[in-house]
């Protein structure tokens, strides 16, 4: 069990690499962060993605695909 979470963390890391380099670049650049800056790198947060599609009924389904595509392992 403990080498199929260490594997999948491996899939997870290396999909991923260029959004973790961006990160650790802006990181070294900057020091310190905000929300805005991570959202830029990663996208919206999964509870961005909630929030946004409560407030934009008509939009619901973008707002849980988007959500669902930064949970995916």
């Amino acid at each position: 069990m403990l080498e199929d979470a260490y594997a999948c963390a491996r899939k997870i890391i290396e999909r991923k690499n260029d959004r973790i380099n961006a990160m650790a670049d802006l990181l070294l650049e900057k020091e310190t962060i905000y929300a805005e800056d991570i959202e830029r790198i990663l996208g919206p947060s999964a509870q961005s993605a909630k929030r946004a599609a409560e407030t934009k009924p008509e939009e619901g389904a973008g707002g849980k695909a988007a959500a669902d595509e930064l949970t995916e392992a």
